[in-house]
C-alpha cells in the first residue's frame, strides 16, 4: 500500500447559509459563509475550525503539498475565498469528486460513493428532535457539536475512500466497480486542468451578521409566493424544534 505523505491534509466545510438564502444562489458560493470546517492529517489527527479560524485554516492548508477534498474546487475553496487568498489551494488540490468524473465520465455523491464502496454513508440526524432539520438549521439553533461531528464524519469517509484506493485500487461508482489504481489517480491529478482560483473575495459588507441580513433582504429566484412558503416552512421547522427543546427541559425539571 502506498504511504500517505505527512504533508497531506483532508478538508470538509459546512456553511452558514443554503444556496437559496444568498443573492445569486450558486453563483455566489463565496458568501455562503463558513460555520465549521474539519481537517485531518497524520500529524494532528482531526481538528475543528470555526469562522473566526478561517484565515488560520487557509494558512494551514497552504502549507500542505496535497489538499484532499470532495468537490473542494467548486465549493470548499470558494467558501474560503471570502476570508483570504486561496490560489495555493487550487495548485495543490486533490479533488476526489473531480478525479472520479474525469476518469469515469460521471459524477457521484460522497454518500453514494461511500455506501457502495465502504458500505456506510453520511451521518444522519436520526433523533426525533432533529427530524426535518438540515445541517444549516442545526447550526442556527445552536447544535454546533452535532454539526461538527457531521462534518468530521464526512472527512472520515473521504479518508477511508482514499485509503481504499491506495489499498485495493478501485471504487464502486453508482453501483459499478471501477478500477482506480493509485498511480493513475496521481498521474491524472498532476496533468488535469484545474479551475482558475477566484480572486480574494472582498465584500462591502464588513461582517457575517450583516452579510446574512443583506441576503435575507434580497429578493430570491423563487418569486414572492415561493419566498413566503419557504419562510413559513422554515419557521414551522424552527418552531417545532424550539418547542421540543423547551418541553424537554420542562420534563427534566419534573
Amino acid at each position: 500500500m502506498p504511504e500517505a505523505p505527512v504533508d497531506e491534509i483532508y478538508l470538509d466545510i459546512e456553511t452558514l447559509r443554503y444556496s437559496d438564502e444568498v443573492p445569486g444562489e450558486w453563483d455566489n458560493v463565496e458568501i455562503f459563509g463558513m460555520s465549521v470546517a474539519v481537517t485531518y492529517d497524520l500529524k494532528h489527527g482531526y481538528r475543528t475550525w470555526f469562522e473566526a479560524d478561517a484565515q488560520n485554516l487557509i494558512e494551514e492548508l497552504s502549507s500542505c503539498n496535497r489538499i484532499i477534498t470532495f468537490n473542494g474546487e467548486r465549493f470548499d475553496f470558494r467558501v474560503l475565498s471570502f476570508y483570504g487568498a486561496v490560489q495555493r489551494l487550487y495548485s495543490n488540490s486533490f479533488d476526489l469528486c473531480e478525479l472520479v468524473r474525469i476518469l469515469h465520465g460521471r459524477r457521484c455523491s460522497l454518500n453514494r460513493l461511500s455506501r457502495d464502496t465502504l458500505h456506510r454513508g453520511k451521518r444522519m440526524f436520526s433523533h426525533p428532535r432533529y427530524k426535518g432539520l438540515g445541517v444549516v438549521e442545526l447550526w442556527k439553533v445552536g447544535e454546533t457539536g452535532r454539526v461538527s461531528r457531521y462534518c468530521q464524519n464526512d472527512v472520515q469517509l473521504l479518508v477511508d475512500l482514499v485509503s481504499h484506493i491506495r489499498s485495493h485500487g478501485f471504487l464502486v461508482v453508482q453501483g459499478r466497480r471501477e478500477e482506480l489504481p493509485w498511480y493513475l489517480v496521481l498521474r491524472t491529478n498532476e496533468t488535469r486542468e484545474r479551475p482558475s482560483a477566484p480572486k480574494h473575495f472582498s465584500s462591502k459588507i464588513p461582517n457575517t451578521a450583516q452579510r446574512i441580513d443583506a441576503a435575507d433582504n434580497t429578493p430570491r429566484h423563487r418569486g414572492a409566493l415561493g419566498n413566503a412558503l419557504f419562510r413559513l416552512g422554515h419557521g414551522i421547522i424552527h418552531g417545532k424544534h424550539m418547542l421540543r427543546k423547551r418541553l424537554g427541559k420542562l420534563i427534566e425539571l419534573i
